[in-house]
């Protein structure tokens, strides 16, 4: 766990690395995350994806980050849209878009 100041508050930010589906959902889930949750993506195709989750205003946890080294990113989202139904909080409609054309959403 490391910790980082922000606006002169200490918040707590827990770092994982992952490469399977469940043990995303696990994570996610270990921390709160239900159906519905707010959760951030981001993807690069023969990248990855990270995902953060988490308000460390209101929850003592602090907040979540994952990085996800994976062939096909979409696979991965996939599974997670299957397995937790979050709602995705996207930077771009690029996301968007690879998402839609990839059949996730």
């Amino acid at each position: 766990m490391s910790a980082t100041a922000i606006c002169g508050t200490l918040t707590f930010i827990e770092t994982a690395y992952i490469d399977e589906a469940a043990e995303v959902v696990a994570a996610l889930r270990h921390h709160g995350a239900v159906r519905g949750t707010l959760v951030a993506l981001a993807t690069t195709p023969g990248v990855g994806a990270g995902l953060a989750f988490g308000d460390t205003s209101t929850n003592p946890d602090g907040a979540l980050t994952i990085a996800v080294a994976v062939e096909d990113p979409l696979k991965l989202i996939g599974e997670l849209e299957h397995s937790l139904h979050p709602r995705w909080v996207l930077w771009s409609n690029d996301t968007a878009r690879s998402l839609v054309r990839g059949g996730v959403r």
